[in-house]
């Protein structure tokens, strides 16, 4: 005979940010955080039966869920990969990416800007930046949109399954260490050589691959949002869009 389920409990407290302000103080409030749902997912393991042994990895490996310590080394970790001189060693690459974005753009007879500049921009340069060797672009950013279903609240066991399924696929995309070091002249090291390198200073449980899944979904969240910035600025007048392209001054 199976163990019950357990019995996820929905907050008491709800509360509703609608301000760039009210987001700021709660991301600033050291009492903010989500609860580690890897614990859960092991029990949900036992009880149903079924593999969750990809979803516990990326649990146990995503900012987001994480005890404050384990966040923090793993942040640090991370940041400093992420330092404005060390993202200049891919100016080169990321300036023709997005040449190359605005080309295909310019050439389409129905131009589409999240078709035609958002995603291929971002799978060209999580390729180059994280590493990932991505075989199937459009099933990548399928991958990277249903994943995202990690943040929804009080998932069935269905859906918690079709979220794995897609961090699985995306985790597929990120070499095994054996691909590195690469050679110089493939690059500067990318995050997922990196992590490799300093294995030692990630925390206890945090999955390589699972960790750069968990960016990869977060990134592309991050382009989405800017496109849509992007398209209410091209609906704008061109005066809008001379004033937001001067310097600031």
């Amino acid at each position: 005979m199976s163990a019950p389920l357990p019995k996820p409990q929905a907050s008491r407290c709800p509360f509703t940010v609608s301000t760039a302000s009210e987001a700021n103080e709660v991301f600033r409030n050291r009492q903010f955080q989500l609860p580690n749902i890897a614990p859960y997912l092991e029990q949900l393991q036992t009880a149903s039966g079924k593999d969750l042994s990809c979803m516990i990895k990326v649990a146990h490996s995503s900012f987001m869920f994480q005890p404050a310590a384990e966040h923090q080394k793993l942040r640090g970790s991370v940041a400093r990969f992420f330092r404005s001189a060390s993202l200049a060693q891919w100016a080169p690459q990321i300036d023709q990416a997005i040449a190359e974005s605005l080309d295909r753009l310019q050439d389409s007879e129905a131009p589409d800007l999240v078709r035609d500049v958002t995603d291929p921009l971002f799978v060209s340069l999580v390729q180059k930046i994280l590493g990932l060797r991505v075989a199937d672009e459009t099933a990548f950013v399928k991958h990277c949109i249903d994943a995202r279903g990690i943040l929804e609240p009080l998932l069935p066991l269905r859906r918690i399954m079709q979220v794995q399924d897609a961090f699985r696929g995306i985790m597929a995309s990120v070499p095994d260490a054996s691909r590195y070091p690469i050679s110089p002249e493939e690059g500067p090291a990318p995050l997922s050589q990196v992590l490799c390198d300093e294995a030692h200073l990630l925390p206890m449980h945090t999955d390589r691959k699972a960790l750069v899944a968990f960016l990869s979904v977060s990134f592309h969240a991050v382009a989405e949002s800017l496109a849509l910035i992007l398209l209410n600025t091209l609906q704008e007048s061109r005066a809008s869009w001379c004033d937001m392209a001067a310097p600031d001054t």
